[in-house]
């Protein structure tokens, strides 16, 4: 069976700290009074709990990245049009002066491989 999870993301979807109203604040796995940073806080927070091998989020001003250094783990921000943008959803649309990409993290460098 593959388990599909939904992990958790800031209300307004470019913000450096992982807390909506519905779910609320997502702590960093490795201190709990810490943040996982943000906006893909909870895949960060999963993947350092070993809950994945592979998390995919896109990124604009940091949000694959800045969980990925609060987590301890490895990033990559691709050059816009490197990787199929496919179907995702933005919440950017028109604005192609702020580009969006999808990129992974992972535990290491070698697991981001699968992704790319």
């Amino acid at each position: 069976a593959i388990i599909y999870v939904k992990t958790n993301v800031p209300q307004t979807l470019r913000f450096g700290e992982t807390v909506n109203n519905i779910i609320g604040r997502t702590s960093n796995p490795y201190n709990r009074l810490l943040s996982c940073g943000g906006s893909s806080g909870g895949e960060g927070a999963l993947l350092a709990l070993h809950g994945s091998p592979l998390g995919v989020g896109t990124d604009i001003g940091g949000s694959i990245r800045i969980p990925a250094s609060f987590s301890n783990l490895w990033s990559l921000k691709p050059s816009h049009g490197r990787l199929p943008y496919g179907n995702v959803r933005t919440t950017l649309d028109g604005k192609e002066s702020s580009a969006s990409v999808c990129g992974p993290m992972a535990q290491g460098a070698s697991d981001l491989v699968y992704f790319v």
